[in-house]
């Protein structure tokens, strides 16, 4: 009797243990949401809402130039029109869907897992690194794990009992495959895999096959579409400008940091989870192989982990499109994956690995948040404010500016306005969004800031107020040993890594 009790008091702790990880994790996704001003890249998912003239002007001048599908571009688009614009609210979105992808893992992977197993991956899960932080970013990265994890947990669901399983469930992956297919690259890839393995499994049993392939066409035709229009973005991203490097083994190292941020939550959280129940996961495999059970999740799970990792890879060797951040919609995998090699083991209590989980988890996040809450991106929030406070009528704002195709530092309709630039007009008239009262005059080397600073003296400015990075071409590290070479004493002002120099002209 006594051990009864004491299993299920385990049991109730187990759950209660799961519920708090879930709270914490829903908090710090939007703890701070508004921390730090918004970088390079999230403006650039602003970009079309902030300078274009109509719904046409941004699809061709930006969305189709971004190596991303459209779905989360047109979203923030409409999302603006709603809320204006403030970091706090530009970011909610993202913070809502990471809160909301939580409930979604727990209540998929109990239709098909075991309470222990589903409560460590749902604890995982809340308390990922790279969930919570993009869940506070302006970017597609919280929607496309969203998608990609109803998508994941319906799979499986699918897995479970194939001959049976229900026609909402394979609706509810193709919807679900669409939308992560036009959200990001990645939700296509890991889509493509899901309906090719579900064609395996149909081939295997004899049912479903003509279903696997007509569904699975449909993110594939969605995406070509896409791509179809994407030509001008791709050649730009992936062409002669190309930002990407080939990955070596190094990118592995790469994954583990966005994975956990930290190598000692990488441990924590994966490696001794892994270790723990690897003896056992091996048995269930070598059987599992031996019956060619392809619906048992020792099997599909490392698939699902090692094929379209594998295929993005080896791509990436001949066409350089991979960073470590593009993996997250792999997360859902990856904890349920650690989940079932867990719960493999045969522990004494089955409440057991999910306390042991959430003990794990919730250890790694003092190596996770210290390092959060400390200022990473450039400050340009607070130098905006400043330039706003002591700009007056007879000073001039000046920022560098990299004017290469097919971006300009220029406004109006047609223009591919850069990014970098779009910081500065953003945050100089924050107060005024999305109306560009305040629009700094841009340099590209040396001989243009001198041509502005001589055309200032000549114009009776008497101040020019230089801000921008201190890294980056034409930006403040470069331009002020220029400028005090000329004989201009500035006074710097730094904001972490933004800077303002103020130049009197006299």
């Amino acid at each position: 009797m006594k051990a009864i009790k004491r299993s299920d008091f385990l049991g109730h702790l187990a759950v209660a243990s799961t519920a708090a990880a879930v709270a914490l994790g829903v908090f710090l996704r939007f703890y701070r949401l508004d921390w730090q001003s918004l970088w390079v890249d999230e403006i650039h998912t602003l970009g079309p809402a902030l300078h274009a003239s109509s719904l046409g002007d941004a699809f061709w001048n930006y969305i189709n130039l971004a190596p991303s599908p459209p779905l989360y571009y047109l979203f923030i688009m409409a999302w603006t029109k709603v809320v204006g614009f403030s970091d706090w609210t530009l970011r909610l979105p993202s913070a809502v869907i990471g809160a909301v992808t939580i409930p979604i893992f727990w209540a998929g992977l109990s239709r098909t897992f075991d309470r222990p197993t589903t409560l460590v991956a749902v604890i995982l899960m809340a308390l990922s690194w790279p969930a919570i932080f993009y869940s506070q970013e302006l970017r597609g990265y919280a929607a496309v794990l969203l998608f990609t994890t109803w998508a994941a947990v319906t799979w499986m669901a699918i897995l479970e009992d194939f001959a049976g399983s229900r026609n909402s469930d394979w609706a509810q992956m193709t919807v679900a495959s669409l939308l992560a297919s036009m959200t990001h690259p990645f939700g296509f890839i890991l889509s493509a895999f899901q309906f090719l393995y579900l064609f395996v499994v149909a081939n295997s049993k004899r049912t479903h096959r003509v279903r696997s392939i007509v569904l699975g066409a449909v993110p594939v035709a969605a995406y070509a579409a896409w791509l179809s229009v994407n030509l001008v973005g791709i050649d730009w991203v992936l062409g002669k400008q190309n930002m990407y490097e080939r990955p070596g083994l190094g990118f592995l190292v790469d994954v583990g940091a966005f994975l956990f941020h930290h190598p000692i939550p990488a441990v924590l959280s994966a490696v001794i989870p892994l270790a723990l129940g690897a003896v056992a996961y091996a048995r269930r495999l070598r059987v599992a192989i031996g019956l060619c059970h392809l619906s048992d999740p020792v099997i599909y799970l490392p698939f699902m982990l090692a094929a379209p990792f594998a295929f993005a890879f080896l791509v990436a060797q001949v066409q350089p499109f991979l960073y470590s951040r593009y993996l997250i919609p792999f997360l859902p995998f990856i904890f349920a994956f650690i989940a079932v090699v867990l719960s493999a083991r045969p522990w004494r209590d089955r409440a057991t690995p999910v306390l042991l989980a959430f003990a794990l988890a919730t250890t790694s996040l003092f190596w996770i948040l210290r390092d959060y809450y400390e200022v990473d991106k450039e400050q340009v929030r607070e130098l905006g404010r400043y330039v706003r406070t002591v700009v007056g009528p007879n000073d001039a704002i000046v920022t560098g500016c990299e004017t290469k195709a097919p971006f300009e530092c220029a406004l109006g309709p047609g223009r591919r306005t850069d990014a970098d630039w779009s910081k500065y007009l953003y945050y100089l008239n924050y107060e005024s969004l999305p109306s560009l009262t305040m629009i700094p005059d841009v340099f590209h080397d040396q001989t243009e800031l001198d041509t502005l600073f001589d055309l200032y003296r000549r114009d009776g400015k008497e101040r020019v107020i230089l801000m921008g990075s201190r890294r980056g071409f034409g930006y403040i590290e470069d331009a002020l040993p220029h400028i005090k070479a000329r004989g201009y004493a500035c006074e710097v002002k730094q904001f972490h890594s933004a800077a303002v120099a103020l130049c009197p002209l006299s």
